[in-house]
């Protein structure tokens, strides 16, 4: 080791100093500057590392999710120089300049020179005295670099021989949690590096196969390392221009779970399948509702449905699936059903002759269906894919609307909104340039009580025809807490990467949460909580239940934006709903859709859609839930919930 840093820092920025400055450090075997501390802002300044295996690492102790405690701390690069593999005397071994740092919020671990339960591991006990259980990763943090030189780091042989891989930058994958929950968005500016070094810029690897077992991230991928968002504000680090970013392969699933005879579950919520105006897909203005015209005089028609096999889908961008970081592209989208059984059939039996798998039963496929090859349809044994008949419930979508099939939905592909970037293999990473998308993160919270013990994955997030799934982090609790059994506690908080200045379908596999908060704690990468308000996302979100949400921005009540209209006019298809321009928290329930509408802007602490206990009938009044289920009121307040005749 170089130097390590440990415990309860002061750092000052307004008074120019932090924790590490003026130093000079070459040929260390492990890690040139390691630190572990409890500080708001590590500045780390005027430093040069040659010729080690790994330049920098860090890991900032934040306030704790578990409590929804919210603090932006920010660690910081500046003015400082690293060089891979020197003239006069080069290190011959794998190394990285900087291995991105991560936030956690448990206690300090023992020092990385100490084996004990670390096993020697310098990286290992990073999230807290337990390994490997580790903590929660803090809700908010961030990684600044700036004024920042990177050369030499090349992979060109010495001697004749092979030294590995050398990297600018790479995802803390070294052993103990690792980066399994999340990775802080890094953001870059000012920086200085040659063309070996931008050639070698990243090394992003998808998620272990071997975290998919109920001690960790249970059925799914785990999110943190396919969230990995670099953003490069003036064009310095790649050379691509301002605002331009390097994002993980968000698309990666891997098929199949630590245990080889288990499938994973990748699915798009329902609610997603059935949503019936639904920001995803720019081709579906509305729906067509003439039929039932009746219902408002007349009034309000629409039009639904983009066509089958439109541009929007066939397209055929990539996912990454998995077992390792293989890509295939979308098959063709549409087969007929003798195409689409005989394909199921074939596929299923190599899955059987090479997996030594059982062949999947229909139960199987609905759990993931995202790897389907055929056309699902033929699943819905002749029935049309709505639910329920549209004179059933005229304000239930999934009434009025046919199930789309998850290819019409993630008609792109699945993975971060990425329409115009470009795949670099080598870096496992997707470059865009700012026309394309500028990458922010999301933080999506539950709020309620159960938020530990209640599972809502996957959950989804749409734009653009990509939708991306979630299915959050590790269980941190020790077996012996729980009387020696895996705890299977889990955060519903979910770390994701999004572009902003975009309108996204948010969708939950379990119940939405009574509480949920919705924050982008660092919004663009802006420098002031000002400028990042103008950072921002509209987020759209189906919710089942009749029962009243109110918006909450800075710990104030935001009314709808059609307040002063009668039900604030949620029952008038000409209701105006929140764009990008309006002010922050401004929000609006569609109630022919069953859709919030909300604005998020940049900052902490973003905004929180509480649920009351009221309900609200089509008539525009709202009753608590005693007085809905009054015996002499009953058949009304049903008719009036459903859109119905009370006859």
């Amino acid at each position: 080791m170089g130097i390590v840093i440990k415990g309860g820092v002061e750092s000052r920025p307004d008074l120019g100093y932090g924790v590490v400055q003026d130093l000079t450090i070459w040929r260390i075997r492990g890690i040139g500057v390691w630190g572990y501390t409890r500080s708001r802002a590590p500045i780390i300044s005027n430093v040069r590392v040659a010729d080690s295996s790994d330049g920098f690492f860090w890991s900032n102790i934040g306030m704790d999710p578990e409590k929804h405690q919210v603090e932006l701390q920010t660690i910081a690069i500046q003015d400082s120089l690293f060089v891979g593999r020197s003239f006069n005397n080069p290190i011959c071994k794998a190394q990285t300049a900087i291995l991105l740092p991560i936030f956690a919020s448990g206690g300090h671990s023992i020092s990385p020179t100490t084996c004990g339960p670390l096993g020697g591991g310098y990286t290992e006990g990073i999230y807290g005295m337990e390994h490997p259980t580790g903590s929660n990763p803090a809700i908010a943090g961030e990684v600044r670099v700036s004024g920042t030189t990177f050369v030499r780091f090349q992979r060109t042989a010495l001697n004749g021989n092979n030294c590995g891989a050398s990297n600018v930058l790479q995802t803390t994958m070294r052993g103990g949690m690792e980066s399994s929950d999340a990775v802080p968005p890094h953001f870059f500016s000012r920086i200085t590096i040659d063309a070996d070094s931008r050639a070698n810029l990243a090394d992003l690897p998808p998620p272990k196969r071997s975290w998919i077992m109920p001690s960790k991230c249970v059925v799914l991928d785990c999110d943190g390392p396919k969230h990995v968002m670099l953003h490069d504000l003036d064009g310095s680090l790649t050379g691509v221009g301002a605002g331009a970013s390097i994002t993980a392969r968000a698309e990666f699933m891997n098929e199949l779970r630590d245990d080889i005879t288990k499938f994973t579950w990748y699915n798009i919520p329902t609610k997603m399948l059935y949503d019936p105006a639904p920001y995803n897909d720019p081709g579906d203005p509305g729906w067509d509702m003439s039929a039932y015209a009746a219902y408002n005089n007349g009034a309000q028609t629409f039009t639904y449905r983009r066509l089958e096999g439109s541009d929007a889908n066939a397209s055929s961008e990539l996912i990454g699936v998995g077992i390792g970081s293989v890509a295939a592209e979308l098959p063709p989208p549409l087969m007929s059903s003798e195409e689409a059984a005989a394909a199921t059939a074939a596929e299923e039996n190599e899955r059987r002759t090479r997996r030594a798998l059982s062949s999947a039963t229909d139960s199987d496929w609905r759990n993931r269906m995202v790897f389907f090859t055929g056309d699902e349809r033929i699943f819905y044994a002749g029935q049309t894919g709505a639910s329920c008949e549209p004179t059933s419930a005229i304000y239930d979508p999934a009434c009025r609307s046919i199930r789309k099939t998850r290819r019409e939905v993630a008609y792109r592909g699945y993975g971060t909104y990425r329409h115009g970037c470009e795949l670099n293999r080598q870096w496992n990473a997707w470059l865009c340039n700012a026309s394309s998308m500028q990458p922010a993160r999301l933080v999506i919270e539950s709020m309620d009580e159960d938020h530990t013990s209640r599972n809502l994955a996957p959950v989804a997030l749409a734009s653009g025809g990509y939708v991306d799934l979630f299915g959050g982090g590790w269980d941190h609790q020790r077996a012996k807490d729980c009387g020696g059994y895996d705890c299977l506690k889990r955060l519903s908080t979910f770390h994701t990467t999004i572009a902003i200045n975009r309108s996204y379908d948010l969708a939950f596999t379990g119940t939405n949460p009574k509480n949920l908060r919705l924050m982008l704690p660092s919004g663009g990468g802006e420098a002031t909580q000002m400028e990042m308000l103008w950072s921002r996302v509209v987020i759209s979100i189906f919710y089942s239940n009749p029962q009243k949400l109110e918006v909450h921005y800075q710990d104030q009540f935001m009314p709808p934006m059609e307040a002063h209209m009668l039900s604030s006019n949620s029952y008038n298809f000409s209701m105006r709903k929140p764009v990008i321009s309006d002010s922050c928290g401004s929000n609006a329930f569609a109630a022919w859709e069953n859709k919030l509408y909300v604005l998020v802007c940049g900052g902490v602490p973003g905004v929180e859609i509480k649920t009351v206990d009221k309900i609200v009938l089509s008539l525009g009044i709202e009753v608590t839930i005693e007085e809905f289920f009054d015996a002499q009121y009953l058949v009304r307040n049903l008719a009036s919930l459903f859109g119905i005749p009370s006859d």
